[in-house]
């Protein structure tokens, strides 16, 4: 994964990084093996091998987004798994020796593995929570498979769970303030701990019982919000200088406002921390997510550009418009999980090549952006989507070009008549 951090001043840092938790290796840039599980020991053991980690170095990644699991830190309520923490420190310490950043993830995927994951939150403090009004997996009429484990999130179930989360259902975010506050203490000294990642793809809560929710602007100014203040207001305490990096509702990324947006009025812990602040996003194509391509063929071209021109381009601009209306930095830490193939490759040039051609290539692979392809994919969504607020500059570079194809015209036929008079 080859990401800018940035924020509107213009300045940027170039960060080549990869997913390091202790499920499944990431690594966008190159192909990777099979990282530990998502339960017990909790940590990546390949980061625990001076010579891979080297070799990440070499390769020119600085940058690993590493889970550090709540579940593992807190096996039970307020007890600490000590030995986990130092293996972690250890881990700090290797890539620190080896000029990597970290940044620390608290990953969560459906929650809980009650939902037929592994545990996001701590199996205790799901297990507090109330039943929901529906038993797992309505509305599904059963569960989803190993390919389709996301839909969990649909359901009442892990909905419920969250929600739980959010209200501070029987402390429980108390108890997970509780966990940020030793992560930061026990991490904060270290010069290349980059920041803290809340939470992973947060869900939008119980939307079975309040609809409104499905509105991604709704469930994030509701209920994501107030619940990452607190975590912040939590980590503040001990650290006021590491970065806290921040994700909104996941299919917001598409769009701009207060209902289909992110939702957010401020950054984590409000305005005085913008400049410690990073939004946290994502990025898979749907398209290819909902039609899957076979690892010995190439993505079609209609998928390519629904990825590459329309989805893509509308992912990046809304998440610059949040930068720039919320203030702090943006940061790509997902995009193009895939496992070596020609697919994967293709994955990897939809997510990459339209973040780096934004923000890395020379002068002159920027002339494409006035060509009249470029601004009638771009007004087209806009009148679409409503997604692209300079529908102006689109109309102009059309009328300028089709200025300049009439004086061309009446030219090459003024000369070719003189020519023929002559």
């Amino acid at each position: 994964m080859h990401s800018i951090l940035s924020n509107c001043s213009g300045s940027k840092q170039d960060l080549r990084s990869v997913n390091l938790r202790p499920a499944i290796l990431n690594c966008h840039s190159i192909p990777a093996p099979v990282a530990g599980i998502e339960s017990f020991p909790w940590y990546p053991s390949e980061l625990l091998d001076s010579t891979f980690v080297t070799n990440l170095h070499q390769w020119g990644l600085n940058v690993v987004r590493l889970g550090i699991m709540w579940a593992g830190v807190e096996p039970q309520r307020q007890q600490y798994n000590v030995t986990y923490l130092n293996i972690m420190k250890q881990i700090v310490e290797l890539l620190e020796s080896n000029n990597i950043y970290v940044v620390l993830d608290m990953h969560q995927d459906v929650l809980s593995s009650r939902f037929g994951t592994y545990d996001g939150i701590p199996l205790w403090l799901y297990d507090r929570f109330p039943p929901p009004n529906h038993a797992y997996p309505f509305p599904l009429s059963s569960t989803p498979s190993d390919n389709n484990w996301a839909l969990g999130y649909v359901t009442e179930a892990c909905s419920h769970g969250f929600q739980c989360l959010y209200d501070n259902v029987d402390g429980a975010v108390d108890s997970m303030s509780d966990f940020w506050r030793l992560i930061a203490t026990t991490f904060g000294h270290y010069p290349n701990v980059l920041g803290y990642e809340l939470i992973n793809e947060p869900w939008i809560g119980n939307y079975f019982v309040k609809p409104t929710l499905l509105f991604p602007g709704i469930s994030g100014s509701k209920n994501l919000l107030p619940f990452y203040d607190k975590l912040a207001k939590a980590i503040r305490t001990v650290d006021i200088k590491t970065l806290i990096f921040y994700e909104p509702i996941t299919y917001s990324e598409r769009l701009s406002g207060q209902i289909f947006g992110s939702g957010f009025s401020h950054v984590p812990g409000g305005i005085d921390y913008q400049n410690r602040s990073v939004l946290s996003y994502h990025y898979y194509c749907t398209t290819l997510a909902i039609n899957l391509v076979p690892g010995n063929e190439n993505i079609p071209i209609f998928d390519r550009v629904l990825c590459n021109n329309i989805e893509g381009p509308a992912v990046f601009r809304s998440v610059k418009n949040e930068i720039r209306r919320l203030g702090g930095s943006g940061f790509l830490t997902e995009f193009g999980g895939c496992d070596g193939s020609s697919a994967c490759d293709n994955q990897l040039e939809v997510g990459a090549t339209i973040q780096i051609s934004l923000e890395l290539s020379p002068r002159f692979f920027r002339y494409g952006y006035g060509t009249p392809l470029y601004h009638a994919i771009n007004g087209g969504r806009h009148l679409l989507f409503g997604s692209y607020s300079r529908f102006g500059i689109n109309v102009g570079v059309f009328v300028i070009y089709l200025g300049v194809m009439i004086i061309f015209t009446v030219l090459t036929y003024y000369l070719l008549d003189q020519k023929a008079s002559t």
